[in-house]
């Protein structure tokens, strides 16, 4: 292969270790070289003009003086001297040939060229490339090039680049190349080529202008990476467009190809089949938390105990982000189906061990058999999926197959998942407020705020079913901001009118302490809010989920001047134990135990929860509180706050108003 331009540290001529005329070497030294060729020729030039002269007087001597005086200049002329010129005039014409032949060949050669590595480099690179001279005409193309278009170097060597184009670019293509490459240096395009059995394709390449020490044009480079030139590039495009590039399963054309001949089998008799639907529990909080890079890491763990699970005969695909399918076919009986789900669950629920920490992660696997629960391969993912979104709502890690009734309610909740999104700002989430009444002096001390949401389709939507959606979407943490800032406004509003001694507790989900940045945001906004009137409730699940974390962020909100509150205390396992470790200013006793306040046992529990309340400096909020006979029974044993429908149900901003003007509470005992 001919000699290249050099792209990587070009050595010039002279330089050291590179022999002289050597074709790594570069121009420094070329003049000086050739100065001295030419000066043997020179130098008997001269004494050939010398003697000429000397001649020359010799002929005027004989017109004048006679032919004795012309023998008398040549006996000037000693052996010496016509030997030297002899010499000198052979020596200098050999060297001049010489020079002008050597010059001649480095005219027509590029001034720069590769070797050694560089030169395997060239012809071994797996996108083809193209040299061509400062009027692109090829210099070399490397084995790449041979495979693409099918010509070998000693085909293309010397003709024009564009010998080959299949004639679909018009001349502004050509000039809008050219231009870029006179101003930048460099262009990016599409060329329609022709291979050398005459079939036109499509070669995206970039084309680089290369400039000699001076700036001067010596040539261009073109790379190509035409992925369709090679049966192993075919292959490679195959394989990526129905498989997964992070996990390597199948995606969601293999899958639903596999699906589709399944299906056709099916309608042999007694093939049995299933197809489950299996995604991560609020896996969208684990990444957040965790990073994108250890999300990544816990898909491509799942993926390999999903497959490790399954066998040979089943298919394991991700459909995207943490939604996984598995197509199991040929079983034996449903039972079979069932045991996989739960040997699934038991596979995800063991901790993923992340650069010395471990995480724990669960699973929701919806069911749908086939060929009875459809023939079609949407009608049985949608319905696998609604088994699954029954599983999620239910608080997750479980198994369910596909029953009739599950499509309403899977409908229901993407229905939701779609209007939450938009909620906020169509401004449809509001605040209800029940009031917290003292029972020894009856008066509202504060208020509880509780979000409501009102559709304008769907009307009033329960907390109990949109929050959860919330909590998985990752929604809750805006929505959270947006309920302590309009706590805040509701405080001002209501000190404006005159109610300056309120106070306002609003909810925090877990989810909006898992992240460290949410934390740290959710602080930020109380800090600069500055309004002590505001309560944070936290439940015991907040506290078990991120201990160290929420114990930061309750001290440094105490430090602000807000309090903070134990809510529903009782439904955990380590009650006791949060409040020796954590320091809180109410403690809310849960509404199941003021229900059975009845029974001597609940009566003694909830009197011993208040002691120990008011012992640690709490105040002690009963939930629940229905009816009379609870109101008192909880003065007996000392408990001042309640809150519960005996006194009002949540009401809107403007209804809460007015129950606090009117100041007519109900009989408090």
């Amino acid at each position: 292969m001919s000699k290249l331009p050099r792209l990587f540290a070009p050595k010039r001529r002279g330089d050291a270790g590179a022999p002289a005329g050597s074709p790594v070497s570069g121009r420094a030294g070329v003049g000086s070289w050739r100065l001295l060729a030419w000066a043997p020729l020179i130098l008997a030039l001269f004494l050939w003009g010398l003697s000429g002269g000397l001649l020359t007087d010799g002929a005027e001597a004989v017109r004048r003086d006679g032919a004795e005086v012309v023998l008398a200049r040549f006996a000037a002329l000693q052996n010496h001297y016509l030997v030297a010129l002899a010499a000198f005039t052979l020596l200098g014409v050999a060297l001049a040939g010489l020079s002008a032949r050597r010059w001649a060949r480095d005219r027509s050669r590029p001034a720069w060229s590769l070797d050694g590595l560089e030169q395997r480099l060239f012809e071994h690179s797996p996108g083809a490339v193209v040299v061509t001279d400062a009027f692109d005409r090829i210099l070399a193309v490397n084995n790449a090039y041979t495979r693409m278009t099918g010509y070998p170097s000693e085909e293309v060597v010397g003709h024009d680049i564009a010998f080959n184009h299949a004639g679909r670019q018009d001349e502004s293509f050509y000039v809008a190349m050219r231009e870029s490459l006179a101003r930048r240096g460099r262009w990016v395009g599409e060329f329609w080529l022709r291979n050398k059995a005459g079939e036109a394709f499509a070669d995206k390449v970039t084309r680089m202008r290369l400039n000699g020490p001076r700036n001067e044009l010596l040539g261009y480079l073109t790379l190509s990476m035409d992925l369709l030139s090679s049966d192993e590039s075919k292959r490679l495009m195959l394989w990526q467009a129905h498989h997964d590039t992070l996990t390597k399963l199948p995606n969601r054309n293999l899958f639903e190809e596999r699906l589709t001949r399944v299906l056709l089998r099916a309608q042999e008799p007694g093939f049995a089949g299933a197809l489950l639907s299996i995604d991560l529990d609020r896996f969208k909080i684990v990444n957040d938390s965790a990073g994108p890079s250890h999300g990544d890491q816990v898909l491509m763990e799942t993926a390999y105990r999903l497959a490790m699970s399954v066998d040979e005969s089943h298919t394991v695909a991700r459909l995207g982000g943490d939604h996984f399918v598995v197509l199991m076919t040929e079983i034996a009986d449903f039972g079979e189906v069932e045991r996989l789900g739960r040997r699934i669950l038991t596979e995800i629920g063991k901790p993923f061990r992340l650069e010395g920490r471990e995480l724990f992660i669960s699973a929701s696997v919806g069911v749908a058999l086939l060929p009875q629960d459809g023939e079609e391969s949407g009608e049985l993912l949608q319905k696998a999926d609604a088994a699954r979104i029954q599983v999620k709502e239910q608080g997750g890690n479980n198994l369910a197959f596909f029953e009739p009734d599950m499509n309403t309610r899977a409908e229901r909740r993407l229905e939701l998942e779609s209007a939450l999104r938009r909620a906020a700002d169509n401004g449809e989430l509001m605040l209800y407020f029940q009031p917290v009444v003292d029972v020894k002096r009856g008066t509202v001390t504060s208020a509880e705020a509780l979000l409501r949401w009102d559709h304008p389709e769907l009307g009033m939507v329960s907390p109990g079913e949109f929050i959860p959606v919330a909590e998985d979407m990752g929604l809750i943490v805006d929505i959270g901001r947006w309920v302590v800032n309009e706590c805040h406004r509701q405080l001002q509003a209501w000190r404006l009118a005159g109610i300056e001694d309120l106070r306002i507790s609003l909810n925090v989900s877990p989810f909006q302490l898992r992240r460290e940045a949410d934390a740290d945001a959710l602080l930020a906004l109380i800090r600069e809010l500055g309004d002590p009137g505001l309560i944070l409730e936290l439940t015991e699940s907040a506290l078990m989920e991120n201990s160290d974390g929420v114990h930061r962020f309750l001290s440094d909100v105490r430090a602000l001047g807000n309090m903070v509150a134990l809510d529903d205390f009782g439904t955990g396992f380590s009650s006791l134990g949060y409040l020796r470790n954590f320091e809180f200013d109410v403690l809310k006793v849960d509404k199941t135990f003021i229900d059975e306040l009845a029974s001597t046992r609940d009566y003694g529990l909830v009197a011993s929860i208040v002691s120990m309340g008011r012992i640690l400096g709490m105040r002690v909020v009963a939930e629940g509180v229905e009816t009379a006979e609870q109101v008192k029974r909880l003065k007996q044993i000392g408990c001042d706050y309640v809150q519960g429908y005996y006194f009002s149900k949540p009401l809107p901003a403007d209804a809460f108003y007015d129950f606090l003007t009117d100041k007519q509470l109900r009989d408090v005992g």
